[in-house]
């Protein structure tokens, strides 16, 4: 598919050779087998054989036509040449255009279409659920980037916003792919004003090849900017019947619905995941890197109290330099953060809580030298009979008692006793309840109430 990003008069033309040349080597595959849309066009071509031909013009916006080559030898080769004739006029002079191969990238989980122009996601189709994950009304995309400046830094200090400007990347293109054993990778590069350099963006977006995983990394080299500004990453998810949710230290709450009366909602501080859901599936965003999230729309400037969502769109916020007490004038440099998504048919708080989780705290390893040849594996698991539902928040050793001191959570909003074992005979655990102190709770015993968090010494 050509899209067309120019104002001027652009023809291109397409000629399938259907010539014996190409049975006889199969490296080289006919560019042009049919058409899927276009208009079709006669021109009179210095190749006799070559005689159809699609045209596609632009005055202004954008254009494009798609077509469909001949099929891939099937050779086992890892490249072929794919040939065909193209013929570009343009009245006023430069005219650029991309060429994308196979817009829908899919695996066994998610098909997923690009725009080419914006460097985003304009479609992220659930195969599992069969559920459209991109808002229908969407103008940006998955991923895009939006540069924020400001007319004035006084009318932040003055609780409203009606002076300024957001802007989308200037020049996008379309670096390449990057396949790998765990996941494909799908590079854009693009200009923004708040690059150092053309090009200083970097979009990256991994497709998992054995899981429902996406993710996306940014890489900006920041340019040195002391005026107001800011940057948004749009997720603009939409679900029919769906709701908002994200966790804060120690539990789940939907954004101006489960907050204290008068706090700040036209942001939020994600602790380790977001998500939509309804009661079949969900949709879980989490990030190691940026917490503030805005939940319905850009909110920046609204401060309106008790404002609910207004829909289920929500903007990552990961910077800006609007607020001048306790923090820095600008940010330069190299930045790189990123996101990572799933799905899933299990709709449970407790699934989205283990996925933030596992996101958010890396695999912990150690190595242990041996104490020689003869020396027999030691190797056991140290608890059994730990409730799925029940989820490790942290645990650390207290030496002089000579015990671990662990922080737990129920993440299901069942009723459960904590009561782990261990799977050898060889050793034995004790353990008793304690307050976030590590004060004994005599009277206390291991049983759970919905969603409580617990401290226990073991």
């Amino acid at each position: 598919m050509i899209r067309l990003n120019t104002v001027f008069l652009l023809l291109v033309f397409l000629f399938g050779y259907k010539t014996a040349y190409n049975q006889a080597n199969k490296r080289f595959v006919n560019g042009f087998a049919s058409k899927i849309n276009g208009n079709d066009f006669q021109y009179h071509s210095p190749i006799p054989l070559a005689t159809e031909s699609l045209l596609v013009r632009a005055t202004d916006g954008s254009s494009q036509m798609e077509w469909l080559t001949s099929p891939l030898p099937d050779n086992n080769k890892d490249t072929a040449i794919i040939i065909w004739l193209a013929g570009i006029g343009s009245s006023p002079g430069y005219a650029a255009f991309d060429v994308w191969v196979n817009k829908i990238i899919e695996n066994q989980c998610y098909e997923i279409g690009f725009d080419t122009l914006r460097g985003t996601v304009r479609s992220l189709f659930d195969k599992c659920s069969g559920h459209e994950w991109i808002a229908s009304d969407d103008s940006t995309g998955l991923g895009a980037f939006i540069y924020e400046t400001l007319g004035n830094r006084s009318q932040m200090e003055s609780f409203k916003l009606d002076n300024y400007q957001r802007r989308l990347p200037d020049t996008v293109w379309f670096e390449g792919i990057q396949p790998g054993e765990l996941f494909d990778a799908f590079r854009f590069r693009a200009s923004t004003p708040a690059a150092m350099v053309p090009g200083g963006l970097i979009t990256e977006y991994r497709l998992s090849k054995s899981f429902p995983r996406i993710e996306i990394v940014y890489h900006l080299e920041k340019k040195l900017v002391t005026e107001p500004e800011g940057i948004y990453i749009a997720f603009p998810f939409d679900l029919e019947g769906g709701n908002l949710a994200f966790d804060v230290q120690g539990g789940e709450i939907r954004p101006g619905i489960d907050q204290i009366p008068g706090s700040a909602n036209d942001w939020n501080t994600v602790q380790t995941y977001a998500r939509i859901y309804d009661n079949n599936k969900q949709l879980i965003l989490s990030s190691n890197d940026i917490p503030l999230m805005q939940f319905g729309g850009i909110n920046t400037g609204r401060y309106k109290a008790d404002a609910k969502p207004a829909s289920l769109y929500r903007y990552s916020w990961p910077m800006n330099n609007y607020w001048t007490t306790n923090f820095n004038a600008y940010q330069m440099g190299t930045h790189e953060w990123t996101y990572t998504l799933t799905t899933s048919a299990d709709a449970s708080q407790a699934t989205a809580a283990r996925f933030g989780a596992e996101n958010k705290v890396p695999f912990l390893s150690r190595v242990i030298p041996g104490g020689g040849k003869d020396q027999p594996e030691d190797k056991f698991s140290i608890f059994s009979n730990w409730p799925a539902h029940v989820m490790l928040v942290d645990m650390k050793p207290l030496d002089d008692e000579g015990c671990l001191f662990m922080h737990v959570r129920e993440i299901a909003g069942q009723k459960v006793l904590f009561e782990p074992e261990t799977l050898t005979k060889t050793y034995s655990i004790q353990m008793v309840r304690c307050d976030a102190n590590g004060n004994i709770l005599p009277e206390a015993n291991s049983l759970l109430s919905p969603y409580e968090s617990a401290f226990f010494k073991i």
